[in-house]
């Protein structure tokens, strides 16, 4: 499948990164996390708002497309910690899920981390995401640590950390 990967700059590609949000978390992280989750965290981390926010405290988002059709994105942090590209959101339609679209959205991950000089990508899934945490793992991530964060409301995410060292 070839996709079309666009850096995420204006409102309008903000609008459709937090209706493709809505869509991928309802379908795929209610049954791991519950409803009132992840309503919770739609509103504080993947609203158009939100994300146009973190932009300016330096993640950039990348938007793919087929066709003029978003079908995934991700979000990258550099530098996070020093030497550390943090691979902060990548999610993919339902529907194109097995075509590529998030190897094509990791590899970009990684062009960037070689870009800046970064060893390693890093990420964090949750524990109970077992069809995340098999794909990062065919694709060379190995769990280096877990950590558990309240992010409020009563909410907590519980995580493993996850590595890929890259040249």
């Amino acid at each position: 499948m070839n996709q079309q990967i666009d850096l995420v700059t204006d409102d309008r590609q903000f609008v459709t990164l937090a209706a493709l949000a809505r869509e991928i978390w309802e379908q795929h992280f209610v049954p791991i996390i519950g409803q009132e989750q992840v309503k919770y965290m739609l509103e504080k981390f993947q609203s158009a708002q939100a994300m146009k926010s973190q932009t300016a405290s330096g993640c950039e988002y990348y938007l793919a497309l087929q066709k003029n059709e978003p079908t995934g994105y991700c979000a990258i942090r550099q530098n996070d910690p020093s030497g550390k590209l943090m691979l902060s959101k990548l999610y993919v339609r339902h529907v194109v899920r097995g075509h590529g679209v998030g190897s094509r959205l990791l590899e970009v991950a990684c062009e960037k981390a070689v870009e800046t000089s970064a060893r390693v990508v890093w990420l964090t899934v949750n524990r109970h995401n077992s069809q995340a945490i098999e794909w990062y793992q065919r694709k060379g991530f190995t769990i280096t640590d877990e950590q558990k964060a309240d992010i409020g409301k009563g909410f907590c995410m519980d995580d493993f950390i996850m590595e890929l060292t890259v040249s």
